[in-house]
């Protein structure tokens, strides 16, 4: 998707619950994802997006926004430097358990996708965007996500927890997979 205004991937209010919101363009103004007054993301992954607005990765506006066990990385803001997240000046968003690349108050992930700290996606270039066995966003979930919101499977139908706990980001890395 590109769009000129607003954003290019999800925009107001909306609950989103494991998805991966990849390689969109959004022309001026806002970010990739546009959070306002009460939305809600939950295990979703946006990665590899580009903005010129307020922010490449995703903007927590007005109104109360959370995001849980998200991982936001490899966004391009194309003028200027917020390139994974910006919070609006009235702070009452809130993040738990979320893995962003240049984040505080978060797991904050390298630049590198194959680096210690890095998300260790199984395939960027092929846009795979499911974790490695050794990435930091294993099981670094908060579990109570799945009870609180019935998630009992991730993106691609799998168990959402299938170690000791739900991972970060829409896939839940499977020993069998």
């Amino acid at each position: 998707n590109t769009c000129d205004r607003d954003a290019g991937g999800a925009y107001f209010l909306c609950t989103l619950i494991n998805c991966v919101i990849c390689d969109k363009e959004t022309l001026s103004v806002s970010s990739t994802v546009n959070a306002q007054q009460g939305t809600c993301l939950y295990n979703v992954t946006v990665v590899n997006n580009r903005s010129a607005g307020s922010s490449a990765g995703v903007r927590l506006g007005s109104g109360t926004c959370q995001m849980v066990n998200c991982v936001v990385w490899g966004n391009v803001h194309t003028k200027g430097d917020l390139h994974s997240g910006y919070l609006d000046q009235n702070k009452t968003a809130i993040f738990k358990n979320c893995a962003i690349q240049g984040g505080s108050n978060c797991i904050n992930l390298n630049t590198d996708n194959a680096a210690t700290d890095g998300p260790q996606f199984a395939d960027v270039a092929g846009k795979n965007y499911q974790p490695t066995e050794n990435s930091p966003l294993v099981d670094a979930g908060l579990n109570s996500v799945v009870k609180d919101w019935n998630l009992l499977l991730d993106i691609q139908g799998g168990a959402r927890i299938s170690n000791a706990g739900i991972d970060i980001g829409a896939f839940e890395w499977q020993a069998n997979k």
